[in-house]
């Protein structure tokens, strides 16, 4: 298993300030917040005179509180969003399903949805069971990327 080390940045004027807490001797800057996993691993690697390919990096944005509750607030939001998407389209295939059994068109069934008849039938098509699995495996491996414990769901 390899060793992983957490990268702390901060805001410093028009940077990010990288940190290594594990690592002394690490200083370095990058420009932008998708830079720094490269920077970190070429520093990290230098220090340690290892593979930059040898561990693993956790980027750890360090924000002010204010700040922090902002993003925490739109992840949660992003999350609950896609978790009422699984939500409704679990709805709506049962709908869909019991529409026709009761001798509906599929266009029709559609219709009475607000859906067209083509998503109707792609919904149709779909094995339920996968659908849901994997929207709920993308829904915690979201939480999971933004450090957010999962729910009772």
């Amino acid at each position: 298993m390899k060793r992983t080390y957490t990268v702390e940045v901060r805001r410093s004027g028009r940077w990010w300030a990288v940190d290594v807490p594990e690592v002394r001797g690490i200083f370095s800057q990058a420009r932008r917040l998708s830079e720094v996993e490269a920077m970190a691993r070429d520093a990290i690697a230098a220090v340690l005179e290892v593979s930059p390919r040898s561990f693993a990096v956790v980027i750890r944005p360090v924000l002010d509180a204010r700040l922090q509750a902002l993003v925490d607030d739109a992840r949660r939001s992003r999350i609950a969003v896609q978790e009422a998407q699984l939500e409704a389209a679990e709805n709506a295939a049962l709908a869909l399903r019991s529409l026709q059994r009761e001798g509906l068109a599929l266009r029709d069934a559609g219709e009475l949805l607000g859906i067209s008849h083509q998503r109707a039938a792609q919904i149709m098509g779909a094995d339920l069971r996968l659908v849901r699995s994997s929207r709920r495996k993308a829904i915690a491996e979201l939480r999971a990327g933004y450090g957010l414990a999962q729910d009772s769901r």
